[in-house]
């Protein structure tokens, strides 16, 4: 299986590139516009390397860097930091925190890909060389991969009422939870999950536009090109060869 990595970039030019530099790579990639979006894309796809700018709206990369940083079941995923700022307190607050990484735009495309590859080998090697355990017993990973089974069978009637009914809560016990572990909303949440899985479907070559719509929810193909373009800033269609 590919090893996925998670870009969570605001501008959407730079996001381009360095997806493009993912993707000559031979890596998926799983993209974010600010720090919100990459927490609930992590719940769905636990990715394998994160690369965030610093500053970006909604949340920056330094409170994003800070909650992965204190969560056991995120902590070790490696972070690259990709920023403008060029002062050394900025580099120092990074690596403070627990930054493994740290790249100055602009940079060069072949640094950062040294460095993409020299973590992803290092944390390959130390997943061979230890046992994971006890994450099945936490209780925010038991919510999210239930949440994500009822999704995954009711896309079509995903409503709050629905779920809420299947997973045995209030819809406001529901939202509470949710938001309690994932910083989002019911509704952002089953968006996102539902893009995501479309993303997916089309990065794989196994459909086309009108079937990734259709397998992940979306009752119109116009409002799921929308809603792909505004979530991953370009048509779904670009990801058909």
């Amino acid at each position: 299986m590919k090893q996925t990595i998670l870009l969570v970039e605001d501008d959407f030019g730079i996001r381009e590139t360095v997806s493009d530099l993912i993707h000559t790579m031979g890596y998926l990639t799983l993209e974010a516009t600010h720090g919100l979006e990459a927490l609930q894309l992590i719940q769905l796809k636990f990715p394998d390397l994160i690369i965030s700018d610093i500053m970006m709206p909604e949340m920056d990369g330094i409170e994003l860097l800070q909650k992965l940083k204190s969560n056991h079941q995120y902590c070790t995923i490696p972070v690259i930091m990709l920023t403008a700022k060029a002062d050394f307190d900025s580099q120092l607050d990074s690596y403070r925190i627990g930054a493994d990484g740290y790249v100055t735009k602009p940079f060069d495309m072949r640094e950062l890909s040294y460095k993409i590859k020299n973590l992803l080998n290092l944390r390959y090697n130390l997943l061979r060389a230890q046992v994971d355990v006890g994450s099945s017993h936490d209780p925010e990973w038991q919510f999210i991969q239930k949440l994500n089974g009822k999704l995954e069978t009711h896309l079509e009637e995903a409503s709050l009422q629905t779920i809420a009914e299947l997973m045995k809560l209030s819809p406001s016990g529901l939202q509470k939870k949710l938001k309690k572990y994932s910083s989002q909303s019911f509704q952002d949440y089953v968006r996102i999950f539902k893009l995501s899985k479309a993303k997916a479907l089309l990065e794989s070559g196994d459909c086309n536009v009108g079937e990734a719509a259709d397998r992940s929810g979306f009752k119109s193909i116009s409002s799921f090109s929308k809603s792909f373009k505004d979530q991953f800033g370009h048509s779904p269609k670009d990801l058909i060869c």
